[in-house]
């Protein structure tokens, strides 16, 4: 299970962190309690203790394959010797390349899939504002708004129905659209996990449609962890709605 943290006050984020640092404290101080029995030189029973030192490289990588990477670990004060130090443990155990650090993940990969935000940044939300706009405008070109000529014969009616319905085809497409791009990027992400060596705990790709990710989470540099280099690599390899084709060409081309 993922642990958040999200204190609302300072007094609440201290005592949390006074909270975990108790918590480490407790969990450093077992392990260098703990020994294992092994036999001597003389075949009698000795006990040692446990290696201390790789039993905290292994946690720090754990910690940092968790949250996203060895910088995303330190993001809270990346310079300080404090800083370099802890740096030297998991590098040292992974690479500065992080290659390994995947299999030390001990959480769910989650990767949030927010559809309308990829889709906007690629245009396809503009291209279906400017295909509604098409459709007004042709509804002005064709004197066909009831305000301006008044009564409608039966043809021009039909005709006013016609243009009308096409916005409401062009809400279905794009709603389509939508749900369709989200299960071919779901296959990509699945796909591009199972490339990633050591990646062994769950990944569970979740959709959001209708929305952009949280401000706390966009333009931050430091971020480059597992989950947006899958979805990265998932958005590159999908292929985006219609081909890139005009939303109005794509529905009217179904009635030919």
């Amino acid at each position: 299970m993922t642990e958040t943290t999200d204190p609302t006050s300072a007094d609440e984020f201290w005592a949390r962190r006074d909270e975990l640092l108790a918590a480490a404290i407790r969990s450093l101080t077992g392990a260098a309690r703990l020994s294992w029995p092994g036999a001597d030189q003389d075949g009698r029973i000795a006990h040692r203790p446990l290696d201390v030192a790789e039993f905290v490289a292994q946690a720090v990588c754990g910690a940092a394959a968790n949250v996203g990477g060895i910088e995303t670990f330190l993001a809270g004060r990346p310079g300080p010797w404090e800083a370099d130090a802890v740096r030297r443990l998991p590098v040292g155990t992974v690479g500065e390349d992080e290659k390994y650090l995947p299999e030390h993940r001990t959480e769910p990969l989650v990767v949030t899939v927010y559809i309308d935000e990829i889709l906007n940044d690629c245009d396809v939300w503009t291209a279906y504002e400017q295909a509604h706009e098409q459709v007004e405008q042709r509804i002005i070109d064709e004197g066909l708004l009831h305000d301006d000529v008044g009564d409608l014969t039966p043809e021009r009616e039909q005709r006013y129905d016609e243009l009308a319905n096409l916005e409401q085809q062009l809400e279905e497409q794009r709603q389509a659209d939508w749900a369709a791009y989200w299960e071919a990027v779901k296959t990509n992400v699945q796909a591009a996990a199972s490339r990633v060596d050591g990646l062994r705990v769950p990944v569970e790709v979740v959709v959001d449609l209708a929305s952009f990710r949280p401000d706390s989470e966009r333009g931050d540099a430091w971020r480059c962890d597992l989950a947006e280099q899958l979805l990265d690599d998932a958005i590159a390899a999908t292929p985006l709605p219609g081909d890139g084709r005009p939303p109005l060409e794509r529905l009217e081309a179904r009635w030919c």
